[in-house]
Order: C-alpha cells, then sequence, then structure tokens
C-alpha cells in the first residue's frame, strides 16, 4: 500500500504535528526511521518540527530532505533543545500550529524535551499523542526516574497523558511496560509494537559484481563480510573482528568492510592490528546515503553483533541495518540482544549467535561462506521478508492506523 492510500476511511482527514530532535539531514537510526515515516504517510497529512541543522549525531550517510514533506526548523540547536526558554518557544509555536493548521494527533519522537512539549499541549489543548520509544531511551528514562523525584512526577506525567506508545520491537515494550509499572501507571493497552523496515526498491541483490570495483575490490574478491552502524562498544565490532580473526587462516580472500564513525574507531582499528588482520578489514567513513545500496549489494555477509550493556544504558533496540542487508539479500549473523530478534529470524534470514562470543559468530560465518546454497537460500528468505513485512509501507500504515483511532477519539471529546 503506498503512503497515499493510507486514508482515513471517510472521516475528517487526519493531520499530525510530529516533533522530534531527530530528522533529517540528522544520521542515525531514529533520523532514518522518523524520514521513512513521514515519506509514507499521506500527502498532506504530516508536518514536521524539528531542531536547527548540524546538532545530531551518529554514523552513515547523511539524510537528505523528505519530498512533500514540510519542516519547521526551531531556531534552536539539538544540544540547546532542553534548556527551559527553547522548550517554551518550542511549546508556544506548535500551540499555534495545532489551532492554525487542525493537528489532530502529535507525534513525539524523543521522550524529552518533545515530550514536555506535547504534555503541556495536551493538558492544555485535549491534543492526543503518541510517543515513540526505542530502548535505550527508556533505559536513561528508569535512571531518572530513581535519582530524582522532580523528574519522576516530570516523567509520570508524560507517559501518563500519553495516549499510545510505539515501541520498536518486543523487547523495548516490555522495557516500556517495566517503566509504565515503575511509574504507577501501568499499560493500559497504550503500549504497541510497530517494527520498522527497510526500503526494498532502494536496497536490492545484485546479480553482477560491480559494485566491488566502486568500492576498490578485486570483483572475484571473497568472502566480503560487512557491517554498518557507530562505532560504539554496544555494536559489538569488537567481537566481530575476533571472529573475522579466527576465520582469516581458512579463507585467505576474506575482507572485511566496516562501514561508519564513532568514538570506536582508534580502539577498534588497534585491535584489528593486535589480532594481525588489519590487512583484511577496511574503515569506511563518511558513506554517502546514496552509495550505502551499492556497499550491501558488494557484499556476501552482513554482520553485526550488536550487545545490551546496561551499566551505560546501551542497547539495540531493533537494528534497521539488519533490515537494509536482507532486502539486499544478504544472509545475516547477529547477536541475540535487546529487540534483535525481532529483525532477525534465526535459521530463517541469518543466524543468532550469543553477544561476546567470537567462536559462536565465526562458525556461523563459517556456514554461511562454506555453503553458498544455504547463503543464497538465507539471503532470498530475507528479502521476501522485507517484501511482505518489514517495509516502510507496513510499519506508515500501522502507525497512521493509530494515528487515526487517536483522532477519531480527540472528535468525540470536543
Amino acid at each position: 500500500m503506498s503512503s497515499t492510500e493510507v486514508g482515513t476511511e471517510g472521516s475528517a482527514p487526519c493531520r499530525v504535528l510530529f516533533l522530534t530532535l531527530d530528522y533529517p539531514p540528522d544520521r542515525g537510526g531514529m533520523a532514518r526511521l522518523y524520514a521513512e515515516l513521514t515519506r509514507n504517510f499521506p500527502r498532506d497529512g504530516v508536518r514536521v518540527s524539528t531542531v536547527a541543522t548540524g546538532g545530531g549525531v551518529n554514523a552513515v550517510g547523511r539524510l537528505s530532505a523528505i519530498p512533500g514533506v514540510p519542516v519547521q526548523r526551531m531556531p534552536f540547536t539539538f544540544r540547546e533543545a532542553r534548556r527551559l526558554a527553547s522548550v517554551v518557544r518550542w511549546a508556544r509555536w506548535s500551540a499555534h500550529a495545532v489551532r492554525a493548521e487542525g493537528v489532530s494527533v502529535l507525534h513525539v519522537g524523543n521522550i524529552r524535551p518533545a515530550g514536555y512539549v506535547a504534555a503541556w499541549l495536551s493538558l492544555r489543548l485535549r491534543v492526543p499523542y503518541l510517543i515513540y520509544v526505542h530502548g535505550a531511551d527508556l533505559y536513561r528514562e528508569r535512571r531518572k526516574c530513581r535519582e530524582s523525584r522532580v523528574k519522576r512526577i516530570i516523567s509520570r506525567l508524560i507517559f501518563g497523558r500519553a495516549d499510545s506508545i510505539v515501541a520498536n520491537s518486543r523487547h523495548t515494550a516490555t522495557m516500556a511496560r517495566k517503566l509504565l509499572d515503575q511509574l504507577g501507571i501501568g499499560d493500559r493497552g497504550q503500549v504497541r509494537v510497530v517494527h520498522p523496515g527497510a526500503d526494498p526498491g532502494r536496497f536490492r541483490p545484485r546479480s553482477d559484481r560491480s559494485p566491488r570495483a566502486q568500492l576498490g575490490l578485486d570483483p572475484e574478491a571473497g568472502p566480503v563480510i560487512l557491517s554498518v552502524g557507530r562505532l560504539v562498544s554496544r555494536k559489538g565490532f569488537d567481537t566481530a573482528l575476533e571472529a573475522v580473526a579466527r576465520l582469516a587462516p581458512r579463507f585467505p580472500g576474506l575482507v572485511y568492510l566496516i562501514a561508519g564513525t564513532g568514538p570506536d574507531r582508534g580502539r577498534l582499528q588497534r585491535n584489528a592490528e593486535g589480532l594481525g588482520i588489519a590487512s583484511r578489514v577496511r574503515f569506511l567513513e563518511d558513506v554517502r546515503e546514496e552509495a550505502l545500496p551499492g556497499l550491501y549489494a558488494g557484499s556476501d555477509i552482513f554482520v553485526m553483533l550488536a550487545r545490551e550493556e546496561p551499566e551505560v544504558e546501551e542497547v539495540e533496540g531493533f537494528g534497521i541495518v539488519y533490515c537494509e542487508a536482507s532486502a539486499a539479500g544478504l544472509p545475516v549473523v547477529a547477536a541475540d540482544s535487546g529487540g534483535v530478534a525481532d529483525a532477525v529470524r534465526h535459521g530463517v534470514n541469518g543466524f543468532l549467535v550469543p553477544p561476546r562470543d567470537p567462536e559462536a559468530a565465526a562458525n556461523a560465518l563459517a556456514d554461511l561462506i562454506e555453503d553458498p546454497v544455504l547463503r543464497r537460500a538465507m539471503g532470498k528468505a530475507g528479502r521476501l521478508l522485507v517484501e511482505e513485512y518489514y517495509n516502510w509501507d507496513r510499519a506508515a500504515r500501522e502507525v497512521w492506523e493509530i494515528s487515526l483511532g487517536l483522532a477519531r477519539t480527540r472528535r468525540r471529546v470536543r
């Protein structure tokens, strides 16, 4: 179903104001999620309010503006957004937009500070709102509620007035329910799981070897193993390097591509040198958004061994990159942690292995390298999953149906 087909079933139009700190051209999974949802919402159905450009951070491919989606950029940056003056300014502008444009539902991309604005608008104008939650944000919120009575009261207000809470996986939904219990609210049915996806028209398998030449690789080189993500501890690149080191003696042509930037770059490069595989590993920084499909298409296997790190409040809530790899026909090797099992179906489009277990990861990779029939079968299965389920049309349709329900509720209340 295309975005223009996500209708309102003959009712008054649903208009969404999307409040978020993360939006193109900023980078990262949340910016990508919100960009693709708004791209696939009904035309003229959504307006985005976000911060000035240049304040966001993340890993790969700067995102371009979304055609047809009007964006209002507030006069403060990502880092300035939490200041009281910024929140007040954002709330005043949003109140005017709600009245002037007939906004029926708010979408809240960040618990704080966008949640402050939404809760205030809910109290003042009785406009319903939904909050997106991702995993690590809930870790931080639970800590804040333990540390500060004031923050607990504010969190209780934000989540208590939320009409829906959209989680990216079953694991994240469980975390959200634990937070609601901690706040003394409980889940009244507002927690919903909507899995992200990928664009099967953009990420596709390639039968030729031309993408490898564009990467500066011998077309016959291989196997080529790929990781895409921000270079931070929780992504598990260090475990993947250890797995590749175990495979290197058996597969002389093996190449490991790591696409992304981040604070762990130096440590990972030293790890590769210490493991004796520096010549097998290529760090690709500042990968352009338009180059990502070729990067996947030029590889044989995708690996990302993300792990949960509660001590630093980090978890992989879902993992859009797994869906992109599947769309490109790549089998996936992933660590069974956080919400990853919602994106990678063990034995279908890839293998799930224990976190921090390089031996298990190496064995799974070796099985795929040595069995081209298995590799192709898992790649085809992953592609089919994206075509039928893990795509943005389906994700946007599910969120829009939630929005329609909230809009109808608001009309009844008024």
